[in-house]
């Protein structure tokens, strides 16, 4: 039910402290609280204690609200009812802020536009290939160019904002404020090469296709193999981690309590478990885009269905995964505490539902690919090979577009005036918690 729909609306917090919406609020405070103290009410003849209480009470609630920055901005757009649901809030009550708000209005509107280029850009394939439009293939990849050009300058602007914030950022005594500036630096133009090489990629495609560039393919994939080895250098300073740090036997609760963590060394069983398991999509990949290349240079190389093999092959291995996880779960090795238990259980469940819907949507646009490569045909037709896709994003971009509309109509002036004129509000505008 709601809880605040049949609130009452209250009196106007400004009026009850006897000031105007931009005062301050200390000396009007200790006048309103010293002249209706029940004490000195007690001593005037013909008064009434409870009423004289349940003012001082309202007194010192406008007061709370009103001295509270966030609260009187949520006050002055929301009225009481909003102060009431910020409250309840708990964590989540920035979320009421009118500035948050405002801000949140323009993400959403930036990511839908975003998701509505990616919609743009398979959509854009889909009439090609199947020859409804003549467009050049670097036409067709405009939308993806565009959504490259805002990924770039979101991570330009990201990788400028941390020079400003080291100086305020708690960092180890032992490591020097020029050495972590270096590394930061080093840290955001590595952000910036892999989207660059990214976006270079796609570029490549588009001439390639058009046969503006008639060089093998190979060149084509440069940029794609040189983001895998950011990957396989990342992966690699995780592994090298992972085995300094070693493993903990065993849970033991006086260790909690004594803050003492044991750890041994990795056996050559699980560094091999750890390597297979850091770096086999790595090189499932990397195989996948050789096949693709030999393949793109040569029809007659190999079938399709053997040249997405490496794909087939990592949805099985997740899957493998997957069911060992939930072996080792099941059999509680390790004597874990029930809160990492708990975490790992979650964890699993979250890998599951991503598994079941994400493979089936790709595995699914992936045989339809397949079907289409090797028909002479055309069928499906593009539109029908990009469903998936389809689906994934038109998702998406209906959340977006709803959140969008949801906080914009809390900033709907006429909301904004009702608040003001403290008149009641219709029930199909009133701001509410429900449970």
């Amino acid at each position: 039910m709601n809880h605040y729909e049949n609130a009452p609306l209250g009196p106007d917090f400004y009026e009850v402290l006897g000031i105007s919406r931009n005062a301050t609020m200390d000396e009007s405070y200790r006048r309103s609280a010293l002249l209706n103290h029940p004490d000195k009410i007690s001593t005037l003849p013909g008064h009434d204690a409870q009423e004289a209480l349940e003012k001082f009470q309202l007194i010192n609630r406008a007061y709370e609200v009103l001295h509270d920055e966030k609260k009187r901005k949520v006050y002055d757009k929301y009225g009481e009812r909003g102060i009431q649901m910020f409250e309840s809030m708990g964590g989540y009550s920035s979320f009421m802020d009118p500035n948050i708000l405002i801000y949140m209005n323009y993400v959403f509107l930036a990511l839908s536009f975003f998701i509505g280029l990616l919609i743009m850009f398979p959509s854009f394939i889909s009439v090609k290939v199947d020859g409804k439009v003549d467009w050049p293939w670097p036409v067709v990849f405009i939308p993806a160019f565009i959504a490259d050009l805002i990924v770039l300058s979101l991570v330009w602007v990201l990788s400028k904002s941390p020079e400003k914030n080291h100086e305020d950022r708690e960092h180890p005594d032992d490591e020097p404020l020029d050495d972590i500036k270096k590394n930061s630096f080093f840290q955001r133009i590595s952000i910036l090469s892999y989207f660059l090489a990214f976006a270079l990629f796609q570029v490549l495609i588009s001439l390639r296709l058009q046969e503006v560039v008639t060089s093998s393919w190979a060149l084509v994939f440069i940029p794609w193999w040189i983001m895998e080895l950011f990957h396989l250098l990342i992966s690699f300073i995780g592994f090298i981690t992972i085995v300094k740090m070693g493993k903990s036997p065993s849970y033991n609760a006086a260790d909690e309590e004594t803050e003492i963590h044991h750890s041994r060394p990795l056996s050559s069983k699980e560094i091999l478990l750890q390597v297979y398991d850091i770096f086999i999509n790595i090189v499932l990949r990397i195989i996948q885009s050789i096949l693709l290349v030999l393949k793109l240079d040569n029809d007659q190389f190999a079938p399709w269905q053997l040249v997405f093999l490496p794909l087939y092959l990592i949805g099985i291995l997740s899957f493998i995964s997957i069911i060992l996880s939930y072996r080792e779960l099941r059999s509680g090795t390790g004597m874990q505490t029930e809160q990492i238990r708990q975490e790992k259980s979650a964890k699993l469940l979250a890998s599951v539902v991503f598994f079941i819907i994400f493979g089936a949507l790709f595995y699914t646009g992936l045989g339809l690919l397949i079907q289409r490569l090797t028909s002479s045909n055309g069928i499906p037709s593009g539109a029908v090979i990009f469903i998936p896709i389809f689906i994934i994003l038109s998702l998406l971009f209906c959340c977006f577009c709803c959140c969008l509309p949801c906080l914009t109509r809390l900033e709907n002036p006429e909301l904004h005036r009702e608040v003001h004129q403290m008149v009641p509000v219709s029930s199909n505008r009133r701001l509410g918690w429900k449970i």
